[in-house]
């Protein structure tokens, strides 16, 4: 076979290996997705009716924290002010702080304990930071 005649098979075969490549890749199946961007303003929330919950058990002439409760209000009013759901404090002293993770609401009052059972001395106390998102 001539140069002419190898040149015709390899053409010809490079045909019908493309059509089968493309056979495969037509194949396939891309589901309907959604994509989208935007933008929103974080209004965030007030915090009032802070309490904090003592023990004298340890040492009675130096209580500790070990817990702390508070209502929150969103800034944003009316209807469809969002509501949180992932709330957490943080109560700090000169360095050190402990973080009460374990927020429960009941009857609109946020009660916060730490899972790792730390305590923070009241009389070193300074700082309150409450965490809140939807």
């Amino acid at each position: 076979m001539g140069f002419a005649g190898r040149l015709a098979v390899t053409l010809i075969s490079a045909i019908l290996l493309s059509g089968a490549a493309y056979a495969f890749t037509a194949s396939n199946i891309v589901s309907a997705t959604t994509a989208g961007n935007g933008s929103g303003g974080i209004s965030g929330y007030t915090v009032s009716n802070v309490s904090y919950a003592i023990s004298g058990a340890i040492n009675a002439a130096k209580p500790l924290i070990e817990g702390v409760s508070f209502t929150l209000t969103p800034k944003v009013s009316g209807a469809g002010a969002p509501a949180p759901n992932n709330v957490s404090a943080t109560i700090t002293s000169s360095g050190d702080a402990v973080l009460f993770d374990q927020c429960t609401l009941a009857s609109g009052t946020w009660s916060c304990t730490s899972s790792s059972g730390n305590m923070i001395y009241v009389s070193s106390a300074d700082t309150l930071y409450v965490t809140a998102a939807q």
